[in-house]
């Protein structure tokens, strides 16, 4: 996932100032930003740079640090509400930025770091002793923006298709099935057309609810035997089954 930060070409140099065009930042110390290094910028500065509809500079002065931005939203442990204000800015700039010969690449790049979540389905565990699959929020935030912005098209749903292949041969693919299956109908606003479409698809289902249960029968694990106990039963009570 490094190798995001060196492909991806912006043409422009790093801003002197950040002009706050919307005046959103009275008072804020936008010189600080800039003070941060590309390599230790966080959450803070980039959620700044890319606000969703108030970012703290122009066009050019925020497209320099999109490779960057894009390097720290792969790390793991990244806070994921950043992909959301960084698909929105996206979005308002997809002429711009296709102007540029960037948007391909930023939109590759997305599409990597959701990609790397779902190539596995590691269970954590939160301080009320809930568990989730890691990356989920990640997932969940680009999927999310791609289907709320218009622009977009039906990219997160392409995405998607092209990942599931239409069969289920991994655990990892059955488990992050199952997860939107649960996820679109017990939510009351899921707007992929295609979740909406697995979630009726009691074949579909089915399957993978054998993959993971193979998975399961063979486990000692307390975390994943807990979590599929309860995953099974709410996929069974929706009468899919």
């Amino acid at each position: 996932m490094a190798d995001l930060h060196t492909k991806l070409r912006v043409p422009y140099d790093r801003p002197t100032q950040l002009s706050d065009p919307s005046c959103d930042f009275e008072g804020f110390d936008l010189d600080g930003i800039l003070a941060c290094p590309d390599t230790e910028m966080g959450w803070d500065q980039f959620c700044c740079i890319f606000q969703s509809y108030l970012p703290a500079g122009t066009y050019e002065e925020c497209a320099y640090f999109i490779p960057s931005a894009l390097l720290y939203m792969a790390e793991a442990d990244s806070e994921p509400t950043l992909i959301d204000n960084f698909l929105c800015w996206v979005s308002q700039r997809v002429p711009r930025l296709q102007e540029d010969g960037i948007y391909d690449g930023v939109m590759q790049s997305i599409h990597m770091i959701m990609l790397d979540a779902l190539s596995r389905y590691d269970l954590h565990t939160n301080s009320d002793g809930y568990h989730y699959p890691a990356g989920v929020d990640h997932i969940d935030s680009i999927m999310d923006a791609l289907d709320m912005h218009e622009e977009f098209g039906l990219l997160g749903d392409t995405w998607m298709q092209e990942w599931y292949g239409g069969k289920i041969d991994t655990y990892e693919k059955a488990a992050w099935v199952l997860y939107w299956v649960d996820h679109a109908l017990h939510l009351s606003i899921v707007r992929s057309e295609l979740m909406k479409a697995w979630s009726r698809d009691g074949e579909l289902v089915q399957s993978c609810c054998n993959v993971v249960t193979d998975r399961v029968l063979s486990s000692t694990d307390s975390v994943l035997l807990d979590y599929w106990d309860r995953m099974l039963k709410r996929v069974d009570w929706i009468g899919v089954l």
